[in-house]
């Protein structure tokens, strides 16, 4: 059997893609988890900044005012899940491992906030490094490959790789993330997708963050949430036979019978 981990979302955003302004109380917030829970997730992943193309960012105090009340919330009402913390800001990053978050998924690489590689070495957490080499405001305006997709993750994991392990982070600790649909046309979140197994060379954990994502409806030319369920069975299996490690979703159910299928074949 797979040993595959599903990270349920909590987006905690009036602006997310999918469910923006959904869960915007403590008891939706905590309703959702438990339904992610009992349907079979292994982490929460809780984030309080969209980071949609064009999403607009927001401050600290207003990111930590979403994100630590439900963490707190989260911990004392489901003590044995994990959770993971979406955040590129260091002082976030930091009150949330005070409060006992397990994770924290950077989308930057902890490359946007000069003091996030040294919360993250003296935390001893597991990291989530992604490659987006833009942000959010303009990652769908000027990406570039000229050695290809792939090419450039893979240098990008490399380079990320030395500078945080000569930093201090422990290479253990470290997850890697391609980053589908940051700064990727959907030939290359195809690409990458079909391909994730090179990540492999790394021989670290590799998450994939395809869920619902606007490569699927931009395929099938139809943006109904109930059209994008063929997409993303279908991603996860590939995914899944790439030998991936953990699967982002915001739908677990459905991914975990995915996984349950996938491990027939």
């Amino acid at each position: 059997m797979s040993n595959i981990k599903v990270m349920g979302i909590l987006n905690l955003t009036p602006d997310s893609f999918f469910d923006g302004g959904k869960y915007n109380s403590l008891k939706k917030s905590l309703k959702h988890v438990e339904k992610l829970i009992a349907d079979g997730a292994d982490i929460i992943d809780i984030g309080g900044e969209s980071t949609k193309p064009y999403a607009k960012t927001v401050s600290l105090k207003e990111e930590s005012l979403r994100v630590i009340p439900v963490l707190k919330a989260i911990k004392q009402e489901f003590p044995n899940i994990k959770i993971s913390v979406d955040t590129t800001k260091s002082e976030l990053m930091k009150a949330a491992i005070d409060e006992g978050a397990d994770i924290i998924n950077d989308i930057s690489g902890l490359t946007w906030d000069e003091k996030s590689m040294n919360i993250i070495s003296q935390s001893d957490i597991p990291i989530v490094i992604m490659h987006s080499p833009w942000k959010p405001q303009d990652m769908q305006d000027k990406f570039y490959y000229p050695n290809g997709v792939i090419i450039d993750i893979i240098s990008f994991f490399y380079e990320r790789l030395k500078t945080l392990t000569e930093f201090g982070v422990k290479r253990s600790k470290i997850i890697l993330d391609p980053g589908i649909g940051f700064g990727k046309s959907i030939k290359d979140n195809f690409e990458i997708i079909s391909n994730l197994n090179v990540l492999k060379q790394f021989n670290l954990p590799i998450l994939l963050g395809a869920s619902n994502k606007s490569y699927i409806f931009n395929t099938i030319k139809d943006k109904a949430i109930e059209k994008r369920v063929e997409g993303n069975a279908i991603t996860e299996y590939i995914a899944i036979k790439n030998n991936v490690d953990i699967l982002r979703v915001h739908d677990v159910a459905s991914t975990i019978r995915t996984i349950k299928i996938s491990n027939l074949f």
